[in-house]
């Protein structure tokens, strides 16, 4: 099992990238507490977190990088949804790619 975060998630970027404060960020994902993604940004013995599978889809459906979210650049970073949120989270597709992503990034550090 994996005892340390791979990456922790740089807010200002991440806050660039989308075009959002914290808290739009919080209610973009429908975080009860938007104050828990500065948790993002620490290390695991730092009680650092993750976002979920769901908040990472919309967080890359809002503009954020996969280097911004793993730590490594993906031609994933290219994709624009050409129709509305809701069914580009349905693609099978953008599902694949994204699991692939977190699998690549696994592997790529060892722990795969």
């Amino acid at each position: 099992m994996v005892d340390k975060f791979l990456h922790k998630i740089d807010l200002d970027a991440l806050q660039k990238e989308v075009g959002m404060t914290i808290d739009e960020i919080g209610a973009l994902i429908e975080m009860k507490n938007p104050k828990g993604i500065y948790n993002w940004a620490k290390g695991q013995d730092n009680y650092g977190t993750r976002p979920s599978y769901n908040a990472l889809i919309r967080l890359l459906l809002a503009g954020a990088t996969t280097m911004t979210l793993f730590g490594v650049d993906s031609p994933v970073n290219q994709i624009k949804p050409q129709s509305p949120p809701s069914d580009f989270l349905a693609n099978q597709d953008f599902q694949e790619g994204v699991k692939m992503i977190v699998e690549e990034t696994l592997k790529s550090k060892g722990y795969g």
